[in-house]
């Protein structure tokens, strides 16, 4: 008697959460009841089908209808975002589309996929490799020094490995074979070039013991990372500045708070319902510096890990004017703050792939190169590669017109 009454409120539970699900799209489709973001780069959105006797006549009609359900702007696009919450919430697991960008770790934690393959040694590769791109970078650090402008090579660092307690054991391979970082670490004390590698300065903060400096959500560090990193990176060119920067100090950790949108970027491209699971407080600050000071023209290079300390010592007054350059994209500059404290950024279309010259170089405070330590055998270095055989080719016509002046 008891088990036929388990089995018949078994039945009826079954059945009333099934019709829930066929009904959660409506509902949060009517009232908004989990939070949506919008998906950027990853599918384009169809426009709702008109309808016309004709149209439907043709059969036209009933073709952009079963487009437009197929790509998400009808109801199908609520049962995705269900299996994925399904699959995000039960089983720790990203959706199988956008290239495998999100891994999801421990406690909901989320990680770009390179992050992983660097932590499991998939990116190793010849040391010698290291060796001949920081030859590359030293020549350009060269040409530079002879301008009298500061170079400095910033490796950004691998959350995960800042974060290893994320790690879940189903990600890590059985026989992980040695990262190429570490391999290539000795090749960059060699080179002589000027390089700062973050990692070392935000392990190296005692004072931030057990502070994280990535979100849960996101693939860029916070505001305390990004401030160790800025505080860094105006201590390193201090060492070349004829007129140094002033010291930036990031101060006490005042409160937490919940982590923004722009700490967000791996949850929203999940695509599911509700992503409150890998939001988590994250440390506030207010930095300060020692005094006033400020680069009036500096040249970034890198990855968008350049926002986060572009922006921190650009609200510090650190920075004038910059232009951006991410590796083979176009470049942006910003425009002198005005009398209302506005800054106009524009882009500028000439500067098309890899259609650049020294001259990029010309009138800079500072040149800083920024890679990931994840990707430090190929991201950046196309850059630096082809301004030194630009170098070495001016060098080249330099010496042979000297020579043919002295015949």
């Amino acid at each position: 008697m008891m088990t036929e009454r388990i089995k018949s409120w078994g039945v009826k539970v079954a059945v009333v959460c099934f019709l829930l699900l066929l009904a959660l799209p409506t509902i949060q489709r009517t009232f908004r009841i989990f939070p949506t973001h919008a998906l950027s780069d990853v599918d384009t959105k169809v426009k709702k089908p008109q309808w016309s006797w004709g149209a439907f006549q043709s059969g036209r009609f009933q073709k952009v209808v079963d487009d437009w359900m197929l790509r998400g702007s009808g109801f199908w696009g609520y049962f995705v975002a269900i299996s994925n919450t399904i699959n995000y919430w039960l089983f720790d697991v990203a959706p199988p589309g956008y290239g495998g960008v999100v891994v999801i770790g421990k406690d909901k934690s989320l990680f770009n996929s390179m992050s992983i393959n660097d932590y499991n040694g998939k990116y190793y590769s010849d040391p010698q490799k290291a060796m001949t791109l920081l030859e590359q970078a030293k020549v350009v650090q060269e040409y530079l020094a002879s301008k009298g402008i500061p170079f400095l090579l910033v490796i950004s660092p691998n959350k995960l490995l800042l974060h290893p307690e994320w790690m879940r054991s189903a990600l890590a391979s059985p026989q992980p074979t040695p990262r190429l970082f570490p391999q290539a670490r000795a090749a960059l004390v060699q080179s002589g070039v000027h390089h700062l590698v973050l990692a070392d300065e935000l392990t190296e903060a005692r004072r931030y013991a057990g502070m994280k400096f990535f979100p849960k959500s996101g693939a860029h560090m916070n505001k305390l990372g990004t401030c160790l990193a800025a505080s860094a990176i105006t201590r390193e060119l201090n060492k070349q500045l004829p007129h140094p920067l002033p010291s930036v100090d990031c101060g006490e950790v005042t409160t937490l708070i919940p982590p923004s949108a722009d700490d967000r970027d791996l949850a929203r491209i999940l695509n599911v319902l509700d992503t409150s699971g890998s939001l988590d407080l994250q440390p506030a600050i207010q930095p300060a510096l020692s005094g006033k000071g400020e680069l009036q023209n500096t040249l970034f290079v890198g990855t968008s890990n350049l926002f986060g300390f572009i922006g921190t010592m650009r609200d510090l007054g650190l920075l004038n004017q910059r232009d951006y350059y991410f590796y083979s994209r176009n470049m942006y500059s910003c425009s002198k703050r005005n009398t209302l404290g506005e800054q106009r950024c524009s882009r500028r279309p000439i500067r098309k792939k890899h259609d650049y010259g020294l001259e990029i170089l010309d009138g800079r405070s500072a040149v800083i190169v920024e890679t990931p330590e994840a990707r430090f055998h190929q991201m950046g270095f196309s850059f630096l590669e082809k301004l030194s055989t630009q170098i070495e080719a001016a060098g080249q016509l330099a010496r042979a017109a000297g020579e043919s002046q002295v015949r």
